[in-house]
């Protein structure tokens, strides 16, 4: 993988580079890792990469022409190109996931009081490492590195990472290690039984309580990864196998049409909280065909990335028209060959839209045939991550009818 990285402080990269996991991934060949140095491409000899504001304001702002010409100098056809900014998407490990895919990720990192806003238009997607302000990109730079080459395989045991915080929707379960008791604390005896399948599942339960514990927000948006071990009202019950088995194999169906057929892609949600995002990038060599993924809870990245406000506005209100206003929206932003958009709501009565209905979702597809849209009534159910599944069954079904139509052979 290659991965470029503009700046203008090339300098913090040098111990960066020389911690275990990137020296190695380095000295193997499975990462290229440039740093660019920005100011080169400041003209005069102070090398200027800064100014003050127009409209005046506090602060420095990086000026768009070294900024852009840095990015023309090293972007090339298989490029994907990421602003690391606050305004960004915050950055998860499904994002890794993605990025890991790609051939080259070029990261800018802004600097002092933030980019000119001209610059944005040439970035493919935003991301932020967190609500809070560092000086500039480089530390949240680094973050996404590191986090990417633990995703390439070669780069660490396979088997190290599938269990990790994150993974499978959850907060990683307790580990211990030597000596089994320690000044009056002691290890679970069930770690010591040496029954594995009790092993398992007191991780299982132990992940789900600890998430519930501390980050109860992952149970909201954990998606189809934790459907085995999550339930609405935060209790462990058996995996629905069957269920999300036939949803994953049909959304690997339709990610290897798209890709057969290089049709690209792109989704607004809410109801469905970026599972269906989720789903089409669960396939090998799709990091190319979907082009952007809004959940509407983001509004501010929303309006950075072109989607209208009025869209915004509108998209609590529950209807096929609003439906229509989201898959358009979504494919016009990222010029996407189709554009998908859903609302509803699944499980619940939504306390800011009292008519809302559980399990009345409203769904559309935009293409080049032009749109397509229903009303579905699904089966009321407790638990938001099932609902969930099903929305995202029924947008499948949507999606392969069209694909099949429009694609057979």
């Amino acid at each position: 993988m290659k991965i470029t990285v503009l700046t203008i402080c090339p300098e913090q990269f040098g111990d960066f580079r020389k911690t275990p996991l990137i020296a190695r991934a380095e000295d193997s060949g499975l990462l290229e890792l440039k740093i660019v140095d920005i100011r080169e491409y400041a003209p005069g000899s102070f090398r200027q990469v800064d100014d003050s504001p127009y409209g005046g304001g506090a602060g420095m702002i990086l000026r768009c022409q070294p900024v852009l010409d840095a990015l023309d100098a090293v972007r090339t056809e298989d490029s994907h190109t990421v602003i690391l900014a606050p305004v960004g998407k915050t950055y998860t490990q499904s994002d890794a996931h993605r990025l890991a895919q790609l051939d080259h990720l070029i990261l800018i990192c802004g600097h002092y009081e933030g980019l000119d806003a001209r610059i944005y238009p040439s970035a493919d997607e935003l991301l932020s490492v967190g609500d809070y302000i560092l000086t500039g990109g480089e530390l949240p730079a680094m973050v996404v590195v590191d986090s990417l080459m633990r995703l390439v395989k070669g780069s660490m045991k396979e088997e190290s990472t599938l269990e990790e915080s994150f993974e499978q929707g959850l907060l990683e379960y307790p580990q211990y290690t030597r000596p089994a008791y320690f000044k009056g604390m002691k290890v679970p005896e069930i770690l010591l039984s040496g029954d594995h399948k009790a092993i398992a599942n007191w991780r299982r339960k132990e992940a789900l309580r600890i998430t519930k514990l501390l980050r109860p927000d992952l149970l909201e948006t954990a998606g189809d990864k934790a459907v085995d071990v999550v339930s609405a009202d935060g209790s462990g019950r058996e995996p629905d196998l069957a269920e999300l088995s036939d949803v994953r194999a049909k959304y690997r169906t339709i990610t290897k049409t798209l890709i057969e057929h290089n049709i690209t892609i792109s989704t607004m949600e809410s109801c469905s909280a970026g599972l269906i995002a989720s789903l089409l990038t669960d396939t090998e060599g799709s990091s190319n065909i979907l082009k952007g993924a809004f959940v509407t809870y983001s509004n501010e990245a929303k309006v950075m990335q072109g989607v209208p406000p009025e869209v915004i506005r509108r998209y609590g209100v529950y209807s096929l028209e609003t439906a229509e206003e989201m898959a358009l929206a979504c494919r016009s932003a990222y010029h996407a060959k189709i554009g998908v958009g859903i609302t509803g709501t699944m499980a619940n009565v939504d306390p800011d839209n009292q008519d809302s209905v559980p399990g009345e979702i409203y769904l559309a597809i935009a293409s080049e045939k032009g749109i397509q849209s229903r009303k579905l009534i699904l089966p009321y159910v407790p638990d938001r991550l099932i609902g969930k599944l099903r929305a995202a069954d029924a947008v499948a079904d949507d999606l392969l009818a069209l694909l099949t139509d429009s694609y057979s052979s």
